[in-house]
């Protein structure tokens, strides 16, 4: 429908996707798991963690996603066969946290240690969050307003980009514009907001086109 071919065009039309598509960093590949978890978790949690899982490999702030995975689950009904796939997630990623901590003598990575440590809490993140997600935070806003019967749904779609829009808080900022902190949660919370949209095939065809249009 209307609401998820908004949501869907809005996200292949925003510019860093396709910016930061041809650099080479990690980033694109964080998004991409990243916009999966976040569309499987409430259908096919088990599929979703094995996405988020892999996303933490890529990005050491992909773990604060894992608490709000947890959260949807224990509020989502009875036990189901699939949970052990996503506690075989969170245990391996707390393995691999705990023998790359005895290994390199530190929890934090080097990377993020330069960003956060020496760094004091100031609005310059949040100015930067403003210029480069502003008008994805007011597609969300209003797809919200569009769509109040599915609020529950569009709410936690939201969470990707408020979450990314902290992290760029937190770090004062990122020395590399166009967007490189706020695209795993705009990607994210875009396909999140198309699938509550049910976007049909023909919708996600002219995404396609105009995505590449875009690019």
């Amino acid at each position: 429908n209307a609401l998820g071919t908004a949501a869907l065009l809005s996200l292949c039309l925003y510019a860093p996707l396709g910016y930061w598509s041809m650099i080479g960093l990690e980033t694109t590949l964080y998004t991409f798991l990243f916009g999966i978890a976040w569309v499987y978790l409430p259908r096919h949690w088990g599929l979703g963690m094995v996405a988020l899982g892999l996303a933490c490999l890529c990005r050491f702030e992909a773990g604060i996603w894992l608490f709000p995975a947890l959260a949807l689950r224990a509020v989502s009904g009875p036990p189901r066969k699939t949970d052990a796939i996503g506690g075989g997630v969170v245990l391996g990623i707390a393995l691999y946290h705990l023998v790359r901590s005895l290994y390199f003598g530190s929890f934090l990575p080097a990377p993020v240690l330069v960003k956060v440590s020496p760094v004091p809490w100031t609005l310059l993140g949040l100015h930067q969050a403003a210029a480069e997600g502003g008008l994805a935070m007011a597609l969300g806003l209003g797809i919200l307003l569009a769509s109040w019967p599915l609020r529950h749904w569009i709410l936690w779609a939201m969470l990707p980009f408020l979450g990314q829009v902290l992290v760029l808080w937190r770090v004062s900022g990122d020395w590399m514009t166009h967007g490189r902190f706020l695209l795993p949660g705009v990607v994210a919370s875009g396909l999140a907001w198309s699938a509550a949209g049910r976007v049909t095939s023909r919708h996600w065809g002219w995404g396609v086109v105009v995505g590449l249009l875009g690019i």
